[in-house]
């Protein structure tokens, strides 16, 4: 059993605590002792790594992200190792409604579960449940810990396909079934995806179901919102109305309200530059209903970008019949209307939409173009290269849209006592990739430390000890003796993501250690991640 000293740094040990300076000692997958630095270190004979008056602080957790669809799958170990390197040691899945478990072992839609945002993982989804998963990442090894949510849109799906409408009761009862046994087998929470298929369809009862189940079993209910934007196709369109976004968490909260469950708002965004006047009262109303006794809080990200596939721009009527629909002339005309509406009340269209995959072998000389520049070489129109791209890629091109929020947006998201920090990203095979795979919490560390925005302690907390305690993750998220040794050592004078000329994203700066399970697999010895073989990867799945 590896037994070995942190020796010469400086502790946040992520409970928000004042730093101070401290030794650490591991032991196999646990730490054993911590020291005062005044205090003598015993056993001189154990090896001792000299964290050269670093911070060591717990490795970090990612509260929003999609690294289930990749653990354990043969050949995606590298496309986990970027988050590695930016001291994330353990990721939440599942979210946004997608999740590798929640469904019967054999159902007509094993199609449909794969080919999603997710595919450059390569789950092939072949085990049964939520203890298929945990047994699936125990055989074949991952680089970090994984707890995750079952999805409510993969259930649904594995249930009765992507059909828009509701849910008989029996088919109801079918997938709540299916969810509880996973909450059962230690997932830890269940996930919602508003905007997309199938979760769009999903009617007030059958989400009001959902979040009892939820809040029958204390665990989190994290939501993808119907809408992140002014305006957005999964709301009447209404001049003078209540902004869609507003309205998605106005929704929210009420849905919260009447369930009693504890809301995780995914990743809170103000798409196009019309909509970022409507951040502070969006804020507010989380406040506000924190202050009323709703358990709610939100995540954010270290930029104003994120991810997500080509169909999220779609209205919900288009989606409904989404082959059909594009070759209706008469749907086609409706949607251009829309979309050209929505450039001009958002400030947000095909030149914030840049396909990182576009998910078809003709097009992919085309990965890492904004949609704008694909038209042009195309040479054709711009809402023709997105019916074009969405037919091609059957609705699953991967893309970046930009414009999220703007700098005192993400500050002040940053800084709000109710949110966490996430990565919400993946990597790509082919394409341009999101730099948050590298670079989402050194940024977030990066941005606090330059605006002044919290307490190096406090940060920290946030994205340790704060989320562990918000999943109820146990043993983990505070560097503590008895605890697992997951730790991220970190000179926080330095930290900061980083790309290339060209705008790739690199390994970030100021990231030295990252341990996980006692195991060191981030260390400036070897100048790179190391990669045990699958049988040797310490990551492991955490039930809740």
């Amino acid at each position: 059993m590896e037994k070995y000293w942190l020796v010469n740094g400086r502790l946040a040990d992520g409970t928000g605590r004042s730093i101070r300076q401290a030794d650490v000692l591991i032991e196999g997958d646990r730490i054993v002792k911590i020291l005062e630095r005044s205090e003598a270190v015993p056993e001189d004979g154990v090896t001792r790594i000299d964290c050269e008056d670093n911070l060591i602080c717990p490795g970090f957790i990612d509260i929003h992200s999609h690294l289930d669809w990749f653990a354990g799958n043969e050949g995606s170990r590298p496309l986990m190792m970027p988050f590695l390197q930016q001291g994330i040691t353990t990721a939440v899945g599942g979210n946004c409604g997608f999740s590798t478990f929640g469904f019967p072992v054999t159902h007509p839609y094993r199609e449909l579960l794969t080919d999603n945002l997710f595919r450059s993982g390569g789950a092939k989804l072949s085990w049964q449940g939520t203890d298929g998963f945990a047994d699936h990442i125990t055989g074949n090894g991952s680089p970090l810990n994984i707890l995750s949510y079952v999805g409510h849109g993969t259930t649904r799906t594995a249930v009765r396909g992507y059909d828009s409408s509701p849910l008989s009761d029996d088919e109801l009862k079918q997938m709540l079934d299916l969810m509880e046994e996973s909450l059962k087998q230690g997932a830890c929470g269940i996930s919602l995806g508003l905007q997309y298929e199938p979760g769009i369809f999903a009617d007030r009862k059958e989400l009001e179901a959902v979040a009892r189940l939820a809040a029958k079993y204390n665990k989190v209910l994290a939501v993808h919102p119907r809408a992140s934007s002014a305006v957005s196709g999964t709301y009447p369109m209404k001049p003078f109305g209540t902004p869609h976004h507003i309205l998605a968490v106005q929704d929210l909260i009420e849905l919260a309200e009447k369930t009693g469950v504890r809301l995780q708002f995914s990743h809170l965004i103000f798409v196009g530059s019309k909509s970022w006047k409507t951040a502070g009262r969006t804020i507010e109303l989380f406040r506000k209903a924190k202050k009323r006794g709703v358990d709610i809080c939100f995540d954010t990200y270290g930029y104003s970008l994120g991810a997500s596939r080509i169909n999220v721009i779609l209205p919900e009527w288009f989606l409904a019949d989404l082959k059909k629909n594009l070759d209706d002339r008469t749907a086609l005309k409706r949607l251009w209307v829309e979309i050209k509406a929505m450039e001009v009340v958002l400030g947000f269209g095909y030149d914030q939409i840049r396909v990182t995959n576009t998910a078809c072998p003709e097009w992919e000389e085309y990965n890492g173009l904004y949609l704008a520049e694909i038209a042009a070489k195309l040479k054709q129109s711009k809402f023709r290269t997105l019916c074009d791209l969405v037919r091609k890629s059957r609705g699953t091109a991967s893309v970046l849209m930009e414009d999220y929020s703007n700098p005192e947006i993400l500050n002040a998201m940053i800084a709000n006592p109710q949110s966490y920090f996430q990565s919400d990203a993946w990597a790509e095979r082919e394409g341009v990739n999101n730099p948050a795979i590298y670079g989402s919490l050194p940024r977030i560390l990066k941005l606090s430390r330059e605006n002044n925005l919290l307490p190096v302690e406090e940060c920290i907390r946030k994205m340790t000890g704060g989320a562990a305690e918000r999943l109820g993750i146990p043993g983990r998220g505070i560097v503590k003796e008895g605890y697992f040794a997951d730790i991220t050592v970190v000179d926080e004078t330095t930290i900061s993501d980083r790309e290339d000329e060209r705008g790739n994203p690199l390994p970030p700066e100021g990231i030295k250690r990252v341990i996980v399970n006692g195991q060191m697999m981030v260390s400036p010895e070897t100048a790179q991640t190391i990669d045990p073989p699958g049988d040797q990867m310490p990551g492991r799945f955490i039930r809740i």
